[in-house]
């Protein structure tokens, strides 16, 4: 009985955890997935079989040029039904800590998915420098020759 007990008390926290960790990994695995892919960008026609055609191209001052990429995705999570803890805990007749839960209604959300890619080349198409923000960059990439 005291094995169970244990568990009781410690299974929600090691759960909770582990559910984090999976994430951040997740997270670290999406940014270093870019960061080790565009230095293997060196030219334009490669920049462009990796993530498809550019959204917009203009030409800057100086005479380089700008190719950027923009993924801009909005939507709405429908809500749904969600056990949650309740605040309330008693004890069974053996003296054990029993701690109920409820089911309640969670009202969804609204994400945003965005990212932009910038890359700058010269006239004759090598890539000068890139740079790339957002929290969805891995959409953008259509073809990754490193991927395992």
């Amino acid at each position: 009985m005291i094995a169970s007990a244990a568990m009781r008390k410690y299974a929600s926290p090691i759960l909770v955890l582990t559910v984090c960790l999976l994430l951040a990994a997740g997270c670290a695995r999406q940014q270093s997935r870019m960061a080790r892919l565009l230095p293997e960008v060196d030219t334009i026609t490669k920049a462009r079989l990796y993530f498809g055609p550019p959204k917009s191209t203009v030409e800057e001052p100086d005479g380089a040029i700008r190719h950027e990429w923009l993924l801009d995705n909005a939507y709405t999570k429908s809500g749904q039904w969600v056990i949650e803890k309740s605040p309330w805990v008693t004890h069974d007749r053996d003296g054990y800590r029993v701690e109920h839960s409820r089911k309640v209604w969670r009202e969804g959300g609204r994400r945003v998915d965005y990212c932009r890619l910038s890359i700058i080349c010269d006239k004759e198409g090598r890539v000068l420098r890139s740079d790339w923000q957002g929290n969805s960059c891995e959409t953008l990439i259509m073809h990754d020759p490193m991927r395992r």
